[in-house]
């Protein structure tokens, strides 16, 4: 895809770019921006470019010691894919967007981008004409997945060419890589990645810590079931609190605690309303660590998840972990060891094991034991060493003018590498 690039020897220099970004919490902006404060750590330059999607937000900024630029862009006020009002708007973005990339990525080595947004369709257009490199991250895959919505689209044929001028795909999923083959990406251009946790941040609670947070966050006393996500169908928010129904009455004492935002919203509204059934909504959170670690365990019903951060989050800070078997949760010997799969689909099956953890405090602390113990590996200072071992790959590739290689080995492999 290009010729000779401008970069040098010496630490890599990486424009990334985020549709959004702090303080807007969710799992790809908040990847987003960890990845960059541990390549930072490792002697990486990172600048990160994103757009003012709300009112009062800086042009420039520094979040942790890495450089943040936000560019003006249009937001399409409906959240439907219909309507020439919002395509205009999603173009008008991909352009802002290349024209910010192109601008500033000519003294980088490559750009990487997150998620399958109309910003990462500007970046790699954007890359192109500044004549680096360009590595992209999808988050999703599935029926619910950013790929699927794409080829949805009215300009699927015009979204699939600007795919296939990716260099590198960063993916964690072979469910991804292979949405990403079925419209011509060759498996080689697709590197294997994992998410990645601040060890530091996430870390369990003492009880004289978890009884001060619970105060502020107004929660009751007893054992605390969270929810941490979008409010969206496929997290299973009404299964839960139908399961939770059957919960309440075997567990008198216990609360369910929300925290997020989405579409759901009504529902979770009118299960607060019933104030005997305990449900807690704490909205949309920038403390995410905080109510974590104010929790007796996490349930997170869910049917599709390419990996799920909370999942990580939650196990770093000690608690048993309730999921789905997908993502990262089915990639960890979670069951049995420091919580429970359960049917996304079948309510009794959440149900009896909010019990077992709710009713059995002494079960659920044996389980925390065992939680941290299982993400040591996701640590973003490894996951950074296997990122900048892709983006050396893609450095050298663009200096002989070759097209990008596989790299075969995964970050978890870096990871035992580094233990």
């Amino acid at each position: 895809m290009h010729g000779k690039s401008n970069a040098r020897i010496g630490p890599v220099r990486v424009l990334m770019v985020s549709q959004r970004l702090f303080p807007y919490i969710a799992g790809a902006e908040q990847q987003a921006l960890g990845l960059a404060r541990a390549l930072t750590r490792a002697g990486a330059d990172v600048r990160i470019v994103t757009t003012r999607f709300a009112d009062g937000l800086s042009a420039r900024e520094s979040i942790d010691g890495v450089g943040v630029e936000r560019i003006s862009v249009p937001f399409g006020r409906s959240a439907s894919a219909a309507g020439v009002g919002f395509h205009c708007a999603k173009v008008a973005q991909i352009l802002a967007m290349a024209r910010a990339v192109a601008s500033r990525a000519r003294s980088c080595d490559l750009v990487h981008s997150h998620c399958l947004s109309a910003s990462s369709l500007g970046s790699v257009l954007g890359a192109g004409l500044a004549g680096v490199p360009v590595l992209v991250k999808p988050s999703l895959g599935g029926s619910d997945g950013e790929l699927r919505k794409l080829l949805d689209s009215p300009a699927r044929g015009l979204l699939k060419a600007i795919l296939r001028r990716v260099d590198r795909f960063a993916v964690m999923s072979d469910e991804i890589a292979g949405e990403l083959q079925a419209i011509g990406v060759k498996a080689e251009r697709c590197a294997s990645v994992e998410n990645g946790i601040d060890l530091e941040r996430f870390s369990p609670a003492s009880e004289e810590e978890r009884t001060a947070l619970r105060a502020r966050l107004g929660l009751p006393d007893g054992p605390v079931a969270l929810f941490v996500g979008q409010y969206v169908p496929r997290k299973g928010v009404r299964e839960l609190l139908e399961a939770w129904q059957m919960v309440r009455d075997r567990v008198p004492n216990a609360t369910l605690a929300f925290a997020g935002h989405g579409i759901e919203q009504p529902v979770i509204d009118s299960a607060v309303r019933e104030v005997l059934s305990r449900v807690v909504d704490l909205g949309s959170r920038s403390d995410v660590v905080d109510v974590i670690r104010a929790s007796d365990l996490l349930v997170l019903p869910t049917r599709n998840e390419s990996f799920g951060n909370v999942i990580i989050e939650a196990l770093a800070c000690g608690l048993p972990v309730i999921s789905g078997r997908t993502g990262v949760a089915s990639r960890i010997a979670l069951d049995g060891t420091a919580g429970r799969y359960v049917d996304p689909e079948a309510p009794s099956t959440i149900a009896d094991a909010l019990v077992e953890f709710l009713a059995d405090r002494a079960r659920t602390k044996e389980l925390a034991g065992h939680a941290r113990d299982l993400v040591r590996r996701f640590d973003f200072d490894l996951i950074a060493k296997a990122y900048l071992g892709v983006y050396e790959d893609i450095r050298a590739e663009a200096r002989a003018g070759k097209k990008p290689v596989q790299r075969r080995e995964r970050s978890e492999d870096a990871a035992g590498a580094n233990r």
